[in-house]
């Protein structure tokens, strides 16, 4: 999934929504990039029924943009147990306030690593 051409709700606040498309920079680049307008960090990314994949959750996994007490929305995106697992074993998804995985298909075994690394934060 690559993304381009991409609708911003409010990104001085931080609370940003995006639409994907067939073209253009990656998941993770735009992130990079929308975060810079909004002193680096997101409060909030909401990503529901994007198309994000694997793929996506994998690249999101390794972005440092998402701030402290973030909500991260991944709902209805295809994500499996690799996905999943790419998230749980993030290095920089410490800080999460709130994950929603909710309408992917994971495993209890992909539900319970998501548990046992972001507790009461996840939704699925």
């Amino acid at each position: 999934m690559r993304f381009s051409s991409i609708a911003l709700r409010s990104v001085a606040s931080s609370w940003v929504c995006v639409h994907p498309v067939t073209s253009g920079t990656g998941l993770a680049a735009w992130i990079w990039t929308a975060g810079a307008g909004s002193a680096g960090r997101f409060r909030s990314l909401w990503l529901d029924h994007c198309g994000v994949g694997d793929e996506g959750a994998n690249e999101i996994a390794l972005v440092r943009e998402l701030g402290a007490e973030s909500w991260l929305s991944l709902d209805g995106n295809g994500i499996t147990d690799a996905g999943a697992r790419a998230l749980a074993r993030s290095p920089y998804l410490d800080e999460l306030h709130w994950l929603s995985l909710m309408d992917n298909d994971l495993s209890d075994a992909a539900k319970r690593e998501l548990f046992e690394r972001f507790g009461d934060a996840v939704r699925v």
